[in-house]
């Protein structure tokens, strides 16, 4: 039984069911809205190259992975760990 098993799976997907859909609508906004921008920015430069929008997927990826994983922690179980982890 690893870290990703089919109960975790569901769980995690019965969390997501019930997110905030115009949050979620208003985040993908300001992020797509920051990507095209960004790119608009690489495409002005003199000698055009995509680095800083693969840098901003990459960190868009990687702050889509860590909501993922704690959007479906118990935050109250923290509360035992507020001065430790402030």
């Amino acid at each position: 039984m690893g870290f990703f098993s089919q109960k975790r799976a569901r769980y995690i997907w019965q969390q997501l069911r019930f997110a905030d859909g115009f949050l979620f609508l208003c985040v993908t906004g300001l992020i797509l809205l920051g990507l095209a921008a960004i790119y608009s920015v690489d495409l002005s430069q003199v000698l055009p190259s995509p680095i800083h929008l693969e840098k901003q997927l990459i960190a868009v990826l990687i702050g889509v992975l860590i909501v993922l994983f704690f959007s479906p922690l118990n935050y109250h179980l923290l509360q035992n760990y507020a001065v430790l982890l402030y």
